[in-house]
């Protein structure tokens, strides 16, 4: 049977040699005993090793401040998705530029959402440039998630140069059959909303992969699953729905099933994003709970101690050292005196 070298004597006081963060609280380890605990938070020493992609081994392992972030940002990108979803719903009432710009803020949130999930799971310095494999997967997403963001924008300044040529052409500053105002930028906005919406559709597959990375840190392989599931369907239901709005009545056919599929995936988008919502706050509970489980066991320890010195006060002091008799027994036999002349 092999014997698991953290169970050995010398591994447990072996010094941690370099800098080593606390699975917990990011303090640095150097120089403390491996099978010790952490000085600024209790925990076990031995938890800060055996990384793999991440710093911590199971989402209740990781910083207080960490896991607080992503509650915040996963419910953040849930409630945009549901008022996006709401604004289709609105979009009788909420005519032209309003609903651009209504569109536009919802990808400003988003943009915040993306930023804080995907903020690094290891404390700031010299431990976050060594141990933050994930470091490119990050930027990668907080840049491409920005298209959403500048897609809408276009869309609202596509809105706005309608508006503006529909009120030129109202006061009669349009020459009937002339060149109209504001045409080219119109295009433009328009071109750029749709390749800017092809692209944030796409870079939905490496923002799933990260939060895989974190559903798989919180030991839920379906999660992972349905983020995979969800990825493609909307990347490619979402890219044949844009496709046929720019090139209305080309694939007709398909239509209704591609929307069938984007509502499907996006349903399952969702649904994971509250999972790891809830999941991150339950995790922040969790921690809260096993804070004051220790502060609890410390202050019974602190109370047994109290009482133990108590007890020791009430005892009778000595005041004079009494050294015992020696007894006859145990006194030295002397020697006979050597005798002259012999």
């Amino acid at each position: 049977m092999p014997i698991d070298p953290r169970s050995l004597s010398s591994f447990r006081n072996a010094q941690i040699e370099g800098d080593v963060a606390c699975v917990r609280c990011g303090y640095n380890l150097v120089g403390l005993p491996r099978g010790g605990n952490c000085p600024e938070c209790g925990a076990p020493v031995a938890s800060s090793f055996g990384r793999g992609r991440f710093l911590f081994k199971n989402l209740t392992d990781a910083p207080m401040s960490y896991l607080k972030i992503l509650r915040l940002g996963f419910f953040l990108l849930a409630t945009c998705v549901v008022a996006l979803f709401a604004s289709i719903v609105l979009a009788g009432w909420l005519k032209g530029l309003g609903a651009s710009v209504f569109v536009a803020g919802i990808g400003v949130i988003w943009w915040a959402g993306v930023y804080l999930v995907t903020a690094s799971e290891h404390p700031p310095g010299d431990l976050q440039g060594r141990y933050d494999r994930l470091k490119w997967l990050r930027r990668a997403n907080r840049i491409l998630q920005t298209a959403w963001t500048v897609a809408w924008l276009c869309a609202a300044t596509q809105m706005l140069l309608i508006a503006r040529q529909n009120a030129a052409i109202g006061n009669g500053l349009v020459v009937p059959g002339g060149p109209m105002p504001f045409a080219a930028g119109i295009r433009a906005a328009g071109m750029a909303s749709w390749i800017l919406q092809l692209v944030g559709l796409v870079s939905l597959v490496p923002l799933c992969i990260h939060f895989a990375e974190i559903g798989t840190a919180a030991g839920n392989d379906s999660l992972v699953t349905r983020l995979g599931l969800a990825a493609w369907g909307i990347v490619l239901c979402g890219t044949y729905v844009v496709i046929w709005y720019v090139f209305q009545g080309i694939w007709l056919l398909g239509f209704g099933l591609a929307m069938l599929g984007m509502v499907v995936s996006l349903g399952m988008f969702v649904f994971s994003l509250i999972e790891l919502a809830v999941m991150c706050g339950w995790a922040v509970a969790n921690s809260y709970a096993a804070i004051a489980r220790d502060q609890r066991l410390l202050e019974r320890a602190q109370a047994q101690e109290a009482a133990a010195h108590a007890r020791l006060a009430e005892l009778p002091p000595l005041d004079v050292f009494h050294k015992p008799r020696a007894r006859l027994d145990d006194a030295p036999i002397p020697l006979e005196p050597e005798r002259p002349g012999r």
